[in-house]
This record gives structure tokens, C-alpha cells and sequence, in this order.
């Protein structure tokens, strides 16, 4: 008789690998996009206490607090 082989670890190595392959590969073509969305989403965390605190404590309109946010950080930068 012929001995059967279990060939489902491999396959899973081998499906694991080309996964991590083309997740790399997408990275890497998609940096251009995926790097302001995360800088986007880092800068929403850092600002959204300051709007919180003018909304909450001083009464401002929500966009009223994020236009004076946004228009403080585009001068702290361009004075820098």
C-alpha cells in the first residue's frame, strides 16, 4: 500500500507566505495613499481633547472649535 501524506501544513505555509508576500507588495505600492490617512488619523487623536475642552468648557460651536484648531496649528506650522 501506498502511504498517504498530509499535505495541509504545507499548504499552509505556503498560502501564509504568499499572504505576507502581497500584504508586503500592497504596503509598498499603496504607501503614498496609506501615509496621510495615518497621519490624518494621528493628528484627529491629538487635536479632538483641544476641540472637546472649547466645545465643552467655553461653549464654542463644534466647528467653530475645529476651525480655530486647524487655523492655530496651520500657523504654529508655517511660523515654524
Amino acid at each position: 500500500m501506498l502511504k498517504q501524506t498530509n499535505f495541509a501544513r504545507a499548504i499552509f505555509l505556503l498560502l501564509l507566505f504568499l499572504s505576507i508576500v502581497t500584504i508586503g507588495t500592497l504596503c509598498k505600492l499603496m504607501a503614498s495613499v496609506i501615509v496621510p490617512i495615518v497621519v490624518a488619523l494621528l493628528l484627529t487623536f491629538l487635536i479632538e481633547p483641544v476641540i472637546k475642552f472649547l466645545n465643552k468648557k467655553l461653549h464654542l460651536p463644534w466647528i467653530l472649535a475645529e476651525i480655530i484648531v486647524i487655523l492655530g496649528m496651520i500657523i504654529i506650522l508655517y511660523s515654524v
